[in-house]
């Protein structure tokens, strides 16, 4: 996990400020940035439906084999210098098919390594593999942008993720039966849509957590136009500023990870409020030192919301449901382009603090609605 994670945080800080510079446009940054969330949201329910019945271990394997092709494609186009910006535009469509199945399968594989009363710490854990790489992996790639060139950086992505290949391989879990080995697509995606809609519980929780993060969505597809052009510097700064929120996120992880349980829902409620007052306070204030600050806010308020709803999520789901339930997790990958792409238009014409003012303040006038209105969530312990 660490090992892609790291890679897919040096991608988007290579992919953003490659395009951008390319293009000068955020229109163009938000339908690459957008491309890899269209495919889960068409595939993901496949990809959970699947998860739930085959060796999750090669499948993995698969997908992070078939990521290092697409990352050397980008590599060897931009060193012969025939890359365009449409290249990056398909090569994110591609890898949101990757993840629509990688997902699902990963957090499916969880149980089956670990005994059931540490899922809920093991799940936390997982989500600190998904969130730790977002402190090197952003600076690694400015640093590397400016030295060797996003050519560079592609090229070491392409070594990381040939490197999770041979670690994914050491994993040992039992088959899945083969009575529960069958595919039955559509009735599976029926039958854990079903199952989500009858649990109300999951349900509020999968519509609260799913909103929120849609609307963080445009601050992390909005940060390079933020540091070129409100801040004026270069991409070590954006490495810098991505990993600082990184170190939020690092932050927000361990919370979860050593939360008893008591008031975790409560928990993940006020996340979500502290994300929306980090990305308000940000749009206001401007180029000084607080932004440093806020910028870990934002990262700790995300970090909790992401982590919390798959804890919660997860050991709340029944074992054979877990991949379709952690399908739609993923669909919110597949959601955020509604968001993304009006708001490149939107920045295009007004200006960039503008727009982010006005999404901080829905998020924080939605965290504020769930707060008062879901008792059901407010009340997990």
């Amino acid at each position: 996990m660490v090992l892609m994670m790291t890679s897919f945080q040096m991608q988007m800080i290579a992919q953003g400020y490659l395009v951008y510079n390319l293009t000068s446009s955020a229109k163009n940054l938000s339908f690459v940035s957008a491309a890899s969330g269209l495919p889960m949201l068409v595939f993901s329910l496949i990809g959970g439906a699947v998860a739930d019945k085959v060796d999750r271990r090669k499948l993995i394997q698969t997908i992070q084999i078939l990521a290092t092709i697409l990352t050397l494609f980008i590599a060897i186009s931009l060193l012969m210098d025939i890359l365009h910006w449409t290249f990056l535009l398909w090569v994110g469509l591609f890898q949101g098919l990757l993840w629509s199945f990688n997902g699902p399968a990963r957090q499916a594989l969880i149980p089956y390594t670990v005994d059931r009363k540490y899922l809920s710490n093991a799940v936390a854990l997982m989500s600190l593999g998904m969130t730790a790489p977002t402190l090197i992996g952003p600076a690694i790639a400015g640093i590397l942008y400016s030295l060797i060139g996003p050519e560079g950086v592609y090229f070491f992505v392409s070594v990381l993720t040939s490197t999770a290949v041979i670690f994914t391989s050491m994993i040992r879990v039992d088959p899945i039966s083969k009575e529960n080995s069958q595919i039955h697509v559509l009735s599976d995606i029926k039958d854990g849509l079903n199952y989500l809609w009858d649990t109300k519980l999951i349900r509020n929780l999968m519509i609260v957590g799913l909103c929120f993060l849609m609307l963080s969505a445009p601050f992390h597809t909005l940060l390079p136009v933020i540091v070129v052009d409100v801040f004026k510097k270069k991409s070590e700064t954006l490495g810098v500023l991505v990993s600082l929120m990184g170190i939020g996120a690092l932050l927000g992880t361990f919370i979860v990870a050593f939360l008893k349980e008591g008031n975790r829902g409560l928990v993940f409620l006020i996340a979500a409020l502290i994300g929306g007052i980090g990305v308000f306070t940000l749009s206001i204030i401007g180029n000084n030192g607080f932004v440093y600050l806020i910028i870990i806010l934002i990262g700790l308020g995300n970090s909790c919301v992401w982590s919390l709803l798959q804890v919660l999520s997860m050991t709340n789901a029944d074992d054979k449901y877990r991949g379709r339930i952690m399908s739609i997790f993923m669909m919110t990958f597949g959601l955020t382009p509604l968001i993304i792409i009006p708001i490149g238009f939107l920045v295009d014409i007004f200006e960039v603090q503008m727009i982010l003012s006005i999404v901080g303040l829905i998020s924080i006038a939605f965290a504020i609605f769930a707060l008062s209105t879901q008792k059901l969530i407010r009340n997990i312990p």
